[in-house]
Formats: C-alpha cells, structure tokens, sequence
C-alpha cells in the first residue's frame, strides 16, 4: 500500500513539462482497481482550472493512458473535461492522440458530444429570443438597458439576421 501512495503522490507533483508516463505505467501494469480508480481522479484534479494544477498536457498525457487500457471508462468520463476544464480540451485531446491506435474511439466519443452540446445549445436559442421579446416590451431604464444588451448578445449570436439597425428588427421581431 505504501508503494501505492508513493506513485499516486509522485504524479501529483509533477509540473509543467513533467513526464507522467512512467508512473501511469507503473500504476496500470499493477491492475490494482483502487489505484486505477485514484488514478482517473487524479487525471482530472490536474486538470482543474478551478482549485487544481490546471495543467493540460499532464492531464491530457494520464487520461491517454487511461483511454488505451480502459476505453469504455475513458469515454464516459469524457464529460468531466468540459467541467475541469472547457471545450477546447476536446480539441487539444485529439490532436495530441491523432497518431495512436485509439484516436478513433476519442474522436468518436468527443463528436458525440459536441453533437449532444450542439442540438442542446439550437434548442436554447428560441428561448432567448422569447426573452428578448419580453425585454423590449418594458420601458423602464433597467428593462431598456436589458434590452439593448440582449440585442447586442443577439446581434453577435446571429449576425445575418440583424440589419444595420438593430431596433428595427426588433420591432418586427416583437411584433
């Protein structure tokens, strides 16, 4: 068990430029089923920008790792680099497993995904222009200030549907 601690305590100090595989190896050649579990959790902490290393490329080293011996597990938990980190992880995930034999079950994994995040956020859409509807209805300061700043957020998510003359389009919008 002593040994155990070690490694996991190993690779969580490592730092920027540090090389994770050794210890990952070591730990995955063992097949100890707690030690996998730490070590899947660990491979997130170091990801977390929020209170962890906020370190990609270890975590992203210890997750590919994890993906070649436990690919089914890895998928699932895929999920968790969206909330330790953002979308962008996905991106920089598959360029660095672009050469391996696995690339293809992450990258089927991550469009699914993106896929799923894509149809959630069309879906939203409608209710932002219902609410947009609302705020241009109010007149007070707050309601008129809210409603130009949704115009705004609008006018940047659909550039091709508002004119030069954002209140314009309002009106027909609301109307």
């Amino acid at each position: 068990m002593q040994m155990v601690v070690w490694v996991i305590l190993a690779l969580s100090q490592l730092v920027r430029g540090g090389q994770p595989q050794e210890l990952v190896n070591e730990i995955l050649e063992r097949g100890d089923t707690n030690e996998i579990v730490r070590l899947f959790v660990l491979t997130f902490v170091i990801r977390n920008t929020r209170g962890g290393k906020a370190e990609k490329k270890l975590s992203f080293d210890a997750f590919l790792h994890l993906l070649k011996h436990y690919p089914e597990t890895a998928k699932a938990l895929l999920p968790m680099f969206v909330h330790y980190g953002y979308w962008k992880d996905f991106l920089l995930l598959m360029e660095m497993a672009k050469e391996h034999s696995y690339y293809s079950a992450l990258r089927d994994g991550v469009m699914e995904l993106m896929k799923h995040q894509w149809h959630k956020d069309m879906s939203a859409l409608g209710k932002y222009e219902m609410k947009l509807r609302d705020a241009s209805r109010d007149e007070t300061a707050t309601d008129n200030l809210k409603k130009w700043g949704l115009a705004s957020v609008a006018s940047v998510s659909w550039p091709n549907r508002f004119p030069e003359k954002e209140r314009l389009w309002i009106r027909r919008l609301i109307s």
